[in-house]
């Protein structure tokens, strides 16, 4: 389980970044069905571009809610893996990060 502070500092983090993407989204409410202005290949790229960072913007809102779940349930910081203890330094980077690097890297997953 991490300490008292990097809970207290993930958790600033988790409701800063929440607070930003779901300003992002605000403001961006749904991606361009089609980008005007651009060549045809160039638009739909940017059509999948702007797709995939909603995606990816509502999948980092899963990711920190259920941060915010295990810092309530009191296991945050532990690797839903190995059940060890996630370093300090991989919570400050990754606050919603739910298993340690060796876990991580064993799923085939990227570790940052």
């Amino acid at each position: 389980m991490a300490s008292g502070e990097v809970i207290s500092l993930c958790t600033v983090k988790l409701i800063r970044e929440e607070g930003e993407i779901k300003d992002w989204l605000a403001k961006n409410p749904n991606p361009p069905l089609m980008v005007e202005g651009y060549e045809r290949g160039a638009g739909f790229n940017l059509q999948q571009l702007n797709q995939h960072n909603h995606q990816t913007s509502k999948e980092r809102l899963e990711d920190i809610a259920e941060a915010q779940k295990r810092i309530k349930n009191k296991t945050f910081g532990a690797c839903v893996d190995c059940g060890q203890e996630i370093p300090d330094e991989r919570l400050m980077l990754l606050p919603y990060a739910t298993r340690c690097a060796v876990c991580q890297s064993k799923k085939g997953l990227k570790v940052h």
